[in-house]
């Protein structure tokens, strides 16, 4: 099922680099083609002074959940993870309070199952949607930075056909999405050798005249948003959001 776990590092967070974690996490699941059935959030300052970094697994599948902590555990036999920049490369070690493997290497924050957030989730006509980390969408070879209705729902309805395709084909919104309110900016990020830039701030938006299926449908989407995220790179640290 769709989960949320906080991995505690022993390492600050500027000396995290996302594409080394992204390794790490695909090495872990299991993802040698590159590939990715999760998302993460950039990491936060603990108040220890250790670093806090959010790791979000989609698919609905315990066995994935028991390979993600049986791999946290050994990583942590062996040494901890290669995360550092390329100007401060060394190794990270997973943070516990008594040393040992009991300790919390990793804990978890939340765990919904697909058919769980469908069916208790509420109705919505109108929401806030909040750009946590920086987001944009891919066109070929083009960014895209605005977050327009259509790339919002696009995002979430592949989503949901990806981890839940005997839901999906319910999701459609027939209803016109509108921007009713926008206040941000675009922020650029430097990962390994290469620089990104996306959307960050908020954004309300509103179905125009919509049926009783469509408010329905639009709360059942928006439900996994926090778990998936929108947009491009989610596994890397991109398209963090929150709905309000």
């Amino acid at each position: 099922m769709p989960s949320r776990w906080i991995l505690n590092l022993e390492v600050r967070p500027g000396h995290v680099d996302m594409h080394h974690l992204h390794g790490v996490m695909s090495t872990l699941l299991g993802h040698a083609d590159g590939g990715s059935d999760f998302a993460v959030c950039p990491p936060e300052a603990a108040n220890d002074g250790s670093t806090l970094v959010e790791v979000r697994l989609l698919r609905d599948d315990r066995a994935v959940v028991d390979q993600f902590l049986a791999g946290i555990v050994d990583l942590d036999r062996q040494g901890g993870m290669m995360l550092g920049k390329r100007s401060s490369q060394h190794r990270v070690r997973l943070q516990t309070q008594s040393g040992s493997v009991g300790g919390p290497l990793v804990s978890l924050l939340e765990a919904r199952s697909w058919h769980d957030l469908f069916s208790t989730a509420a109705p919505l006509q109108r929401f806030t949607l909040h750009f946590e980390s920086p987001t944009f969408w891919r066109s070929g070879k083009r960014q895209l930075l605005m977050p327009l209705p259509a790339s919002v729902l696009r995002s979430l309805q592949q989503r949901w056909a990806s981890y839940a395709s005997d839901l999906a084909p319910q999701l459609r919104i027939r209803s016109e999405m509108t921007v009713t309110s926008l206040r941000g900016e675009t922020v650029a990020v430097r990962m390994s050798s290469e620089r990104w830039t996306g959307f960050v701030g908020e954004v309300q938006y509103e179905l125009e005249h919509p049926t009783e299926h469509d408010v329905e449908t639009l709360g059942k989407l928006m439900s996994a948003a926090h778990f998936t995220g929108v947009g491009s790179m989610v596994a890397y640290g991109f398209g963090v959001v929150a709905v309000e």
